[in-house]
């Protein structure tokens, strides 16, 4: 009697370690994507909340954008000033924008 495997049972075999091994592949790139989604969301908040920072610290100055911020990232900021149902009191939506992320800030003004 001979002991061993069969070609075929080795061939049965490696197509079952290549099918698994494509799944921990495309896993380990969704992970990836994942985390480089998540570096860009934290530069963008962190971002957004400096200019609250700044605009609510600061009242009635204007901030110019040098191009980038503290970390070296360019991000856009729009802002929108809404009126609200209290006279002298707006509504400012402040929108920060980096590399297709975006983060939304809502902060009420005071004129």
């Amino acid at each position: 009697m001979r002991r061993g495997f069969t070609l075929l049972e080795v061939l049965i075999a490696m197509v079952v370690l290549s099918v698994s091994m494509l799944g921990v592949y495309r896993l380990s790139a969704m992970s990836v994507e994942t985390s480089d989604y998540a570096v860009q969301k934290t530069m963008v908040v962190e971002a957004g909340y400096q200019r609250v920072l700044e605009i609510i610290n600061y009242p009635g100055k204007v901030f110019k954008d040098r191009g980038r911020n503290a970390l070296g990232i360019k991000v856009n900021f729009t802002s929108e000033s809404i009126p609200t149902l209290f006279p002298g009191v707006d509504e400012i939506n402040l929108k920060a924008e980096y590399d297709g992320v975006t983060a939304t800030y809502v902060y009420y003004e005071k004129e």
